[in-house]
């Protein structure tokens, strides 16, 4: 999977996370939200149909790895989203048969 573009964004109670891949004949984006309240996050994987976004996969709240409340102490990266962002394209992958999750 290649890349096309990434952000981390931070709000005033929450911060996202995003990115938009090509995945063999697929375009994906990943959505993770990391929020103050644990039952306003949220993780996504959605495919581009060329016209809008289609949900694939998400993970709930309660079994996100990603940390609530990042929006309070140091800026989070990549790593702080890597193990959700992994599980959504380790299932997208399978649900439409793309070869492998980078």
């Amino acid at each position: 999977m290649e890349t096309i573009t990434k952000s981390i964004g931070a709000g005033r109670q929450d911060v996202v996370y995003t990115e938009v891949l090509h995945a063999g004949d697929h375009k994906l984006r990943v959505s993770i939200r990391s929020d103050a309240y644990a039952f306003q996050s949220w993780a996504t994987v959605k495919r581009w149909d060329g016209d809008k976004w289609h949900l694939v996969h998400s993970i709930h709240h309660s079994q996100m790895k990603t940390p609530h409340s990042m929006y309070v102490g140091p800026t989070p990266t990549d790593r702080s989203f890597r193990a959700d962002r992994d599980e959504l394209l380790r299932v997208a992958s399978a649900i439409l048969d793309i070869e492998a999750a980078a």
